[in-house]
């Protein structure tokens, strides 16, 4: 449901959250039929957007033929015959619905968020040819014509950007809604007329455009978030919703009337101002009054009196000066200027060296931190000597002073261009980096405002900070256990430092602040961090000491992303990264990269593509035999390698990789992974490899492996025994030579084995056996049938309770659709099925437990086709012989 809030100041302003249409039920369901209304009822407005929708997409509100045009309230709508259900195809596209509550014959603001938008636009970027984000207004049955909010296609919107603010008039007649209408775009005047590349433009159409768009747009880059700060007029798109019409009682509108008069000078610049201080203020309410008057928005009360007041000889009284200059700072962002003009911050520091108390020094500084965050205010400070101010604050033994003070230094680092800041500042900063020690009262703060100041690039604080990697360190764990703010302002500043040429050490103290933070990791891939890191390897600007943690971060932050693994191929650094798995480098870097690499080979495209020519399967080999966390990733990375036959198998397997794999079986600590190197190995491999797999490995090895208490070590044995029957031709009879006649036994007891002893796995990789052996020839078939393998099936797909898993059944399934199928010169298939019948196979197939999932009953369904007796009710599938192999699972164990 939509979250309303009404804001009492002259103008009311609704803002709402991205939420679904369907299915909502009470006020804020805009697909309901509205009410006759009054002045100063509610109403209920969606708003619909659509990434990579066009308007012509959207087509018109009405059609031709008088039926609705695509509206997503009309889910079963009957016409001439059909039925219409827009909703389910709008999901389908990727519209995003978002509801809002608005009083009538005021004005509103209906605004998402940055994120919310950023959100929906994101995935076409790249994906989609047209990158457009397009917006409805709908209420029940009735919509506006589709406008364009965002494009980045100059060639259909002339041009690109966000639009900042458009204008919709909601109409009624006597209280009856009569529909939705865009006021008039003008002619772009505010940001270079109609030609402008910044003019977001449409034509008329009578089938699809009654109102021609001409809206002025922000440039898509020109949005910047710091914290909590964002220049929201840049961010989202605006629609101020007006009325016209009458009410019920005949009262005539007035809301239209005044946007049509705003439009004279700028509505545009009136309505981001306001959004700017609602902003700020959520989710209170401000009491401040504001009122419109020609070009300008007037506050009461006078700044000039406020200013005076903070130098008051009454101390509660400068306090109570103090914090209602802050707090007015805040909630109207354009008053800052104003009240900069009338001396604010001259006053403001001039309080902060007369030695005021705790709880005063804290309410000046936060009143400084917010007038800083426009840059006449920091130009302000710095003429005034303020940063030394700011700096002696820093030091205080009081921890709410040490923080507002911080704040503060942080807003002026961020907004005050470097040239304007006093040389020693940043070093000052990094100074008190350096000297911070574990009992310092807020280390935390100190070091973030430092590296704020870091951010602009000052080479002697970047030297200041690279002596006080312990500190960078410290900052980063005082971040990741404290608050979320912090934690971002940390993260974004060391993922832009990594770009800077001092050895600040931002690797290691990034590792220390992701952890495995699943949304810390999202955020600093989303920042860049995988680029710069990539880039900084190919170019071997990594310091040697720092390269491990630049390696063993990149391993975490491309764990589970494709597109990031992409990204450092596409930084040409793959042959550094294979350079540091050479037996001379340092065990520590050797380490980093070998995990690395693991992480890469999970990629098959990597191993098709960069990974291949390089050569990795000597040096992983190699790191097999040193024992230890490095081993196993080593190992694990080789049987990614082996996963499907390419140059990266034929590779490892020159290199003695099969010979390695089988000795890695005899150690405990490898067990499993030797066995899973070893099943990648015999996954789609030939008969000739296979004969050489069983060759080199002893058939006790497997026995043992499958006996085995560790159930990693058993599941992968099971594993290897699974794939090696896949396409199973003359090496099934090599397999039982290889057994000494115990394989199929062997297989007979692991598809028996209801209690799975240490290995839940073995069951159904046994059975999966024994689909893949009756999908071989006719033979094949014949003895699995004369070992009692079709009495053993009908059992497991009869068997009841947890033993049983649906996997287990549809298995087993397949495994009787395989013995029973046979081709055109396969004379036996139906003396097959007949003896499958004996085996009380219809009744297992048609007395499945309740519960039994939809894949089991369709496969039963084929089965019972196979053997030649009635089908279940329902969908009859393919009846294909099917061999299953498993796969590499191309992760770790």
């Amino acid at each position: 449901m939509a979250v309303s809030r009404n804001l009492t100041l002259g103008i009311a302003a609704a803002l709402a959250y991205l939420s679904l249409v369907a299915g909502q039920s009470g006020t804020y369901n805009p697909c309901t039929e509205p009410n006759v209304v009054n002045k100063g009822d509610g109403f209920v407005v969606g708003l619909a957007y659509w990434p990579a929708g066009t308007i012509v997409n959207w087509g018109p509100a009405v059609n031709a033929s008088g039926a609705p045009g695509l509206n997503p309230c009309i889910t079963g709508m009957q016409w001439e015959g059909g039925t219409l259900n827009y909703l389910s195809y709008l999901s389908n596209q990727g519209v995003t619905f978002s509801t809002f509550m608005v009083t009538v014959d005021t004005l509103a603001a209906l605004r998402t968020t940055k994120a919310e938008e950023d959100a929906i636009w994101g995935p076409i970027l790249g994906v989609q040819q047209t990158e457009v984000l397009s917006v409805i207004a709908f209420r029940g049955q009735n919509r506006s014509d589709a406008k364009y909010i965002r494009s980045n296609m100059a060639a259909l919107t002339g041009g690109t950007g966000i639009v900042e603010q458009m204008s919709l008039f909601i109409g009624f007649n006597r209280g009856v809604f009569a529909g939705f209408s865009w006021w008039d775009f003008g002619q772009c005047t505010a940001c270079g007329g109609l030609v402008s590349d910044q003019c977001i433009r449409t034509s008329l159409s009578d089938s699809y455009q009654l109102t021609a768009q001409a809206s002025c747009a922000a440039p898509l880059s020109s949005c910047t978030c710091r914290g909590l700060s964002c220049s929201t007029s840049t961010c989202s798109t605006t629609i101020i919703a007006a009325f016209q019409g009458s009410d019920a009682s005949g009262r005539t509108f007035t809301s239209a009337f005044k946007i049509q008069a705003l439009n004279k000078y700028s509505i545009s610049d009136f309505f981001s101002q306001l959004m700017d201080k609602l902003s700020g203020i959520l989710p209170g309410i401000s009491t401040t009054t504001v009122s419109s008057s020609g070009s300008s928005i007037s506050i009461s009360g006078s700044e000039e009196a406020m200013v005076a007041r903070l130098s008051s000889i009454d101390p509660a009284d400068r306090l109570v000066a103090t914090r209602a200059l802050k707090n007015e700072s805040i909630v109207n962002p354009r008053r800052k200027l104003t009240l900069l003009r009338a001396g604010a911050v001259p006053a403001l520091l001039s309080q902060l060296v007369q030695g005021p108390s705790p709880k005063q020094a804290t309410q000046s500084l936060s009143a400084l931190a917010s007038l800083l965050l426009v840059q006449q205010g920091c130009a302000c400070l710095v003429e005034e000597g303020g940063t030394d101010v700011l700096l002696m604050a820093l030091c205080s033994q009081d921890a709410g002073v040490a923080a507002a003070s911080a704040s503060a230094l942080r807003a002026l680092c961020v907004h005050a261009p470097l040239r304007d800041l006093p040389p020693a500042c940043c070093s000052a900063l990094c100074r008190l980096v350096a000297q911070a020690g574990a009992d310092s009262v807020a280390p935390a703060h100190v070091m973030a405002a430092a590296l704020a100041g870091l951010a602009a690039g000052d080479p002697e604080a970047a030297r200041q900070l690279a002596a006080a990697k312990p500190a960078v360190d410290a900052l980063a764990l005082a971040a990741r256990n404290g608050a979320e703010s912090l934690r971002c302002c940390v993260l974004s500043t060391l993922v832009a430092l990594l770009d800077c040429k001092e050895p600040l050490g931002c690797e290691r103290a990034l590792l220390l602040l992701l952890g495995t933070d699943a949304s810390l990791l999202a955020a600093a891939v989303d920042a860049g961090a995988v680029a710069r890191l990539a880039g900084k390897v190919a170019r071997c600007d990594c310091p040697p000491q720092h390269l491990p943690d630049a390696l063993r971060l990149l391993s975490e932050l491309c764990s589970d992303e494709e597109a990031q693994r992409r990204v450092v191929e596409e930084a040409g650094a793959l042959p550094r990264i294979a350079a540091s798995l050479a037996p001379d480098r340092e065990q520590e870097e050797r380490a980093a990269a070998v995990h690395l690499v693991r992480v890469l080979s999970r990629s098959t495209k990597l191993l098709r593509g960069g990974l291949g020519p390089l050569d990795l399967a000597q040096p992983l080999l190699a790191l097999t035999r040193d024992g230890g966390d490095a081993a196993a990733a080593a190992a694990a990375a080789l049987s990614n390698a082996v996963a499907e036959p390419g140059p990266a198998r034929e590779a490892v397997l020159r290199a003695g990789g099969l010979q390695r794999f089988v000795g890695m079986t005899g150690e405990p600590a490898l067990r499993a992974l030797g066995f899973w190197a070893l099943s990648s190995l015999a996954s789609r491999a030939g008969d000739e490899l296979k004969r050489s797999l069983m060759a080199a490995l002893p058939w006790s090895a497997v026995r043992d492996g499958v006996a085995s208490g560790d159930a990693g070590a058993a599941a992968k044995a099971w594993l290897l025994l699974r794939n090696l029957a896949h396409a199973s031709g003359a090496t099934l009879d090599d397999a039982r030579r290889w057994s000494g006649g115990e394989l199929l036994g062997l297989l007979r007891r692991g598809a028996r084995d209801v209690g799975h002893g240490a290995c839940p796995a073995a069951r159904l990789h046994a059975l999966y056996a024994a689909v893949n052996l009756a999908a071989g020839p006719r033979a094949h078939k014949e003895l699995l049938l004369a070992e009692g393998w079709a009495y053993l099936l009908v059992g497991v797909v009869g068997e009841r309770g947890a033993a049983c898993a649906d996997a287990h059944r549809e298995a087993a399934i397949w495994a009787l659709i395989n013995l029973a199928w046979g081709g055109e010169d396969d004379g036996g298939a139906a003396d097959r099925a007949a003896r499958i019948r004996t085996t009380g196979a219809e009744g297992a197939l048609r007395g499945l437990p309740p519960g039994t999932g939809q894949a089991v009953l369709e496969r039963a369904r084929q089965a019972l086709d196979k053997l030649k007796l009635e089908p279940l009710l329902g969908r009859r599938g393919p009846s294909d012989s099917l061999a299953w192999e498993a796969m590499a699972d191309m992760e770790d164990e």
